[in-house]
C-alpha cells in the first residue's frame, strides 16, 4: 500500500479487524457454557437478590434528578468550551467533589 492510499483508506483497517474481533467473541460467547459451579451460584444470586430486568429505568425512577443534570451538562460542556466560554480543563479536572447531603 502506497503513502498515499496509506492515509486515504489504510485507517479503515483496524475499524474492519475491530469489527471482525467483535464477532469472534461473540460467537465464542455464546458457544461456551459456564463451569456448573458459576451457573449454580448464579441461579441462587437471582433467586436472592432479585435481579432488576430493567436497570435503566431503575435508575431512571430513583436518580432521575442526577441522571437529568449529568446529561444537560454533558450536551452544554462541550459546546461551551469549543467557544472559548465557560470553564477550562483544569478547571473541569480538579472541581472539588460536592458534598453529600
Amino acid at each position: 500500500m502506497t503513502d498515499g492510499a496509506l492515509l486515504d483508506q489504510g485507517w479503515r483497517i483496524q475499524f474492519l479487524l475491530s469489527g471482525i474481533l467483535v464477532f469472534v467473541r461473540l460467537w465464542i460467547r455464546l458457544a461456551v457454557s459456564g463451569s456448573k459451579v458459576f451457573e449454580r451460584a448464579s441461579q441462587e444470586a437471582a433467586a436472592t437478590q432479585g435481579t432488576e430486568r430493567a436497570p435503566v429505568l431503575e435508575v431512571l425512577r430513583h436518580h432521575w434528578r442526577k441522571t437529568l443534570v449529568a446529561v444537560v451538562y454533558q450536551g452544554y460542556r462541550p459546546g461551551r468550551r469549543s467557544q472559548g466560554r465557560g470553564p477550562g480543563r483544569a478547571a473541569l479536572l480538579t472541581a472539588p467533589p460536592r458534598p453529600r447531603s
